[in-house]
């Protein structure tokens, strides 16, 4: 199974009661299994044994998670796909995309997900290369005005963040980037400061988005990935879109 080691009670040809799940990158995932079924995330470690929690209880302690385990974010991927449909700007160059719910969830968060898209290789035509992206929906299902004000909310309490990103260093702030783009979408990218950055450069997105196209079915979300390209455009079926 992918190289994936289980540790723990295997029971009536399952797994049962604590167990950890450990990933060929070293990252692993620790809870409660029931009838071969994690049925209980409860924290992960990385690759050194430090431990973090899935369930963190303040925004910087959860951003900062993920900002530093934005290469394995497959590993808060649970077993359940995700409820909501995605569409992305050409699809004819998607190889595959998918959407589950996550194990990792952020503070206050109505709906966590690890998009996983796979994007056809422009060099030989075949290869796929696979991108992970972590949305969190924290606001949907209101009118404009509610989804505007709640944004407006959001961004305030971005740019207010202090992020201890390495154990010992002086919290940061994050940076609001100025974009350029044509689209009707709300939406804001937000970085950490050059001299801060870790190796892989992330950026936090907070964005309104309206799925269906109905007047009260926006909603607002933080997109946290890699690379800091515009990843909303105008579309009446109003998804996610990669430029």
């Amino acid at each position: 199974m992918d190289n994936i080691l289980f540790i723990g009670t295997f029971k009536n040809n399952g797994l049962n009661g604590e167990c950890t799940k450990v990933y060929p990158s070293g990252y692993s995932i620790m809870g409660r299994w029931q009838k071969d079924s994690l049925v209980a995330a409860e924290k992960a470690s990385d690759p050194n044994g430090k431990i973090f929690s899935l369930t963190p209880k303040t925004m910087e302690e959860g951003i900062a998670a993920l900002i530093n385990h934005i290469k394995q974010l497959r590993i808060y991927n649970s077993s359940e796909p995700s409820e909501k449909k995605y569409s992305f700007h050409r699809p004819e160059d998607i190889a595959e995309k998918v959407a589950y719910k996550s194990l990792f969830r952020l503070p206050s968060s109505e709906y966590d997900e690890i998009i996983t898209r796979m994007e056809k290789s422009y060099v030989s035509g075949f290869s796929p290369f696979q991108s992970e992206y972590f949305i969190s929906t924290y606001k949907s299902g209101v009118d404009s005005m509610t989804a505007i004000k709640y944004f407006d909310g959001m961004c305030g309490q971005l740019k207010q963040l202090q992020l201890t990103l390495k154990p010992g260093t002086t919290p940061v702030k994050l940076s609001e980037k100025n974009v350029s783009y044509k689209s009707s979408y709300i939406f804001k990218i937000f970085e950490i400061p050059e001299n801060a950055r870790p190796d892989e450069f992330v950026t936090i997105q907070a964005c309104i988005i309206n799925e269906n196209g109905q007047p009260d079915d926006f909603s607002v979300v933080l997109l946290i990935r890699t690379g800091d390209v515009q990843f909303l455009s105008d579309s009446h079926q109003g998804s996610f879109l990669y430029l």
